[in-house]
């Protein structure tokens, strides 16, 4: 599993030369990584309300726009894009790299101060190390997701 890291600030408003300007202070950075007890406790938070793999699995077409290349990008992608959710998953990180650390996800906020960009791919690449860590976990995961007609290796058949 590969460490992430996010940094959290303080900002302050500033009257620089009759303008206001923002300055961020207090800057540190955390490491950041998904475990079991950080997505158990995402569910009972309500922070989490779908796998993980269904998450990564509507984002297909995400890492075009992360990599630049939206030549073909669907439009729907947008839809998909919920950036609260994504900063969901980043503090679940958040606590599951840092565990003696007591900070409510709404005080996490008001420190998180990363453009849409940044949390989209920290987002993304938390989700695929995750799925990295266990491939026959990701490859059982995609199954189920994908199959719904499929239940206990039988087919069933569904009437009119």
């Amino acid at each position: 599993m590969k460490v992430r890291k996010v940094t959290l600030k303080d900002v302050e408003v500033r009257e620089v030369n009759g303008e206001f300007e923002k300055v961020f202070v207090n800057e540190k950075t955390y490491p950041v990584f998904l475990t079991n007890y950080a997505l158990k406790k995402g569910k009972e938070m309500g922070l989490i309300e779908s796998s993980l793999f269904t998450s990564l699995l509507k984002m297909q077409g995400v890492e075009a726009l992360v990599g630049g290349q939206t030549n073909d990008l669907d439009p729907s992608i947008f839809e998909q894009l919920d950036e609260t959710k994504m900063q969901q998953v980043i503090y679940l990180a958040f606590i599951g790299a840092n565990k003696n650390i007591t900070m409510s996800f709404d005080e996490f906020l008001q420190k998180y101060h990363d453009p849409i960009e940044d949390t989209l791919e920290l987002y993304m690449n938390l989700i695929v190390d995750l799925m990295s860590t266990d491939p026959n976990q990701f490859a059982k995961a995609l199954q189920q997701s994908t199959n719904k007609s499929n239940k206990n290796g039988k087919k069933l058949n569904h009437r009119r």
